[in-house]
């Protein structure tokens, strides 16, 4: 059973299940990890008595020469046939270390720690440990099943997956930044904003069509961008079915241009006959699992329980031993009888099922009127569909968020991208919607020691300032007192008022080269550390030139603390695509080595830094290789760069 919920408020679900339940009938769900090739040679080498340094640079070479999350030897092996050059390095290192690598190919796949599972809970009819075994977490106290999700399930466990969804978390913050219509001395709640956003609002499908959706969920990549385009959507029915659409199944069934075709031209390619009553509303196409399930029933007499467990099932876990099964039960039928001799292997027979485990008897398409071959092509059509599709209560309510959050960013953008930013981990998406921000409209300010907040908010309309809980290197507890003891007249009113442990050298240095200070102390960054250090009597600190301080040295600082620059913008953001980059000095973040899938050719993977812009670049093969027997530069240095920009 699964269930999204706000991710902030995600314990309380779960609070709510041992108040109902009792607290011995609910247990988190364990999870194991396996030694990897990585953890292995790390594991083996401490064994073994190698020195770190050399342990963590073998562990990096064997990382630049296969690019991939979670390799295993087989993959490395693998190089013989994909990258040859690559094999011989990585028999180089085995050879060299010959004893770390032997016993971690021979304890590869064995558990190595246990976990707990991110979002599983097992709630239980009697007290969990009557029928699992279990383990108490000693730093929380949680109860934790031994066994995993999988195993759980095998054994009949019921398992409830409490996911947690930013998106949800997202519209909350983002109403808690506006006024109540019906009382402004509060803020619109759920109830409120459910009443006001009308599902018929063309202001917000327009919106949609012009693809303005960076930060509404479900919708905001390219590739949904793309589809939004194809499909462009008018109505709620039209954004559930996008949200269905976007999936690995009907993307490789082709099926989001049947339902274009069929929307706009009228040109409609029903999989199969008889199927118009049920997908007419869907212009001929199959989007959601159900519709499989019906047209099983229309065309093959199976009943819901069977539409359920033998087509949604096998067609959507891929179960291989299965497919002939369901296939034959759709053409020929289902006998719950004893069949003939070599009625198993015989794919032109109806399937037999003596003991009724699959239910009642099926009466079979041909008996409808249909012929072999028609199903045989209705079943060649759905293939790619069917490996990864939504039910269409999922793709409804994930539909209804996608709309929400559209709405509120088309009637309150300001607060509503406040939040969006708010919630983001990484300072390459904050950046990213930042910019986005800017396209729209939308400025976003330095943080502000006396008026910004923990999170990004609204401090005008138009106007988004940067939350000081986003400064690098300043803690929560640390932001909290800040926030807590503004406003503040200078720097030594700072210093008088704040303990030692939280206002200090750290802490004083990044509020001021992120901006935070220019409040009370003007925009001069270089001249605010050198009072910092005056005040506090540093000896060990060099005495900065304030009247070097420029446009260079503010983006340096602010991308130190924030990663990103805000007071200026980067030459890069713009360039225009196809522009030839000559030339040009850039800072090297990170280098990786990259195995192209398709060629098998090695390429090369770098992050820099463009005129205080990250950017992701790619070297590619015939370049990388001459680059092979060349020192690669280290991080954090300066190299001058040819290219284009893509």
């Amino acid at each position: 059973i699964d269930g999204d919920h706000d991710v902030e408020n995600r314990g309380l679900m779960i609070k709510h299940f041992e108040d109902v339940y009792g607290k011995s009938h609910v247990a988190h769900i364990g999870t194991w990890t396996m030694l990897s090739v990585l953890s292995g040679i790390k594991d083996f080498c401490k064994v073994l008595d190698i020195p770190y340094a050399e342990s963590d640079k073998l562990s990096k070479d064997l990382q630049k020469l296969l690019d991939k999350p979670q390799a295993k030897f087989k993959d490395y092996d693998a190089l013989q046939e994909d990258s040859p050059e690559n094999y011989k390095k990585f028999k180089e290192l085995e050879n060299k270390y010959y004893a770390v690598f032997r016993l971690t190919r021979k304890f590869e796949g064995c558990c190595r720690q246990w976990g707990i599972h991110a979002s599983g809970v097992l709630v239980s009819p009697a007290e969990v440990n009557d029928y699992f075994p279990t383990r108490v977490d000693k730093s929380t106290g949680d109860v934790i099943t031994i066994f995993t999700g999988t195993e759980l399930e095998e054994l009949n466990g019921i398992k409830q997956d409490i996911l947690g969804l930013k998106s949800l978390t997202i519209i909350k913050h983002a109403l808690q930044h506006i006024k109540s219509k019906t009382d402004s001395s509060k803020t619109m709640s759920f109830d409120e904003l459910y009443k006001e956003a009308d599902i018929n609002d063309k202001k917000v499908y327009k919106m949609i069509r012009d693809k303005n959706t960076d930060g509404v969920f479900q919708i905001e990549s390219d590739m949904f961008k793309g589809l939004i385009d194809l499909i462009k959507p008018k109505d709620i029915n039209d954004i559930s079915a996008l949200v269905a659409l976007g999936r690995p199944g009907p993307l490789g069934a082709g099926t989001p241009q049947i339902y274009a075709n069929g929307k706009s031209k009228g040109e409609f390619d029903y999989p199969i006959r008889g199927c118009e009553d049920i997908l007419s509303d869907t212009y001929s196409s199959i989007v959601y699992q159900e519709q499989l399930m019906q047209i099983s029933k229309k065309v093959s007499g199976f009943d819901g329980s069977q539409a359920d467990s033998i087509t949604r099932k096998i067609t959507a876990k891929k179960i291989a031993k299965l497919m002939p099964m369901m296939i034959r039960c759709h053409i020929y039928g289902k006998k719950n009888c004893n069949g003939p001799a070599g009625w198993e292997n015989d794919d032109n027979a109806p399937w037999y099922d003596p003991n009724g485990k699959y239910g009642g008897e099926i009466k079979g398409a041909l008996a409808n009127g249909y012929t072999v071959e028609e199903m045989r092509e209705y079943f060649h059509k759905i293939d790619k569909f069917s490996s990864y599709a939504f039910n269409r209560s999922h793709s409804a309510a994930y539909g209804y968020i996608s709309f929400i959050m559209a709405w509120l960013k088309c009637y309150y953008p300001t607060q509503y991208m406040a939040a969006v930013i708010s919630m983001q981990d990484e300072d390459e998406k904050k950046d990213k919607y930042i910019k986005s921000c800017a396209l729209g409209g939308i400025k976003t300010e330095c943080p502000d020691i006396n008026t910004s907040e923990v999170a990004f908010t609204p401090s005008s309309e138009g106007v988004i300032r940067y939350g000081l809980g986003s400064i690098r290197g300043i803690g929560a507890a640390k932001v909290d007192e800040l926030i807590k003891n503004a406003p503040y007249d200078s720097l030594e009113d700072m210093f008088a008022r704040l303990p030692k442990q939280i206002f200090n050298k750290t802490v004083a240095e990044n509020l001021a080269k992120c901006g935070a200070l220019d409040c009370i102390c003007g925009e001069n960054r270089s001249k605010t550390l050198n009072d910092i250090h005056r005040i506090r009597k540093d000896k060990k600190v060099d005495i900065l030139d304030e009247n070097a301080y420029n446009r260079e040295t503010c983006m340096q600082y602010e991308i130190e603390t924030l990663g990103t620059s805000i007071t200026y913008k980067s030459s890069w953001d713009n360039t225009p695509n196809n522009t030839d980059i000559k030339n040009t000095p850039v800072v090297i973040i990170d280098v990786k080595n990259y195995v192209a899938k398709s060629s098998g050719k090695s390429m090369g993977k770098l992050k820099v830094l463009y005129d205080g812009a990250n950017v992701n670049a790619v070297i590619f093969p015939k370049v990388w290789s001459e680059m092979s027997d060349k020192p690669i530069a280290d991080k954090n240095t300066t190299v001058y760069i040819d290219g284009k920009k893509d």
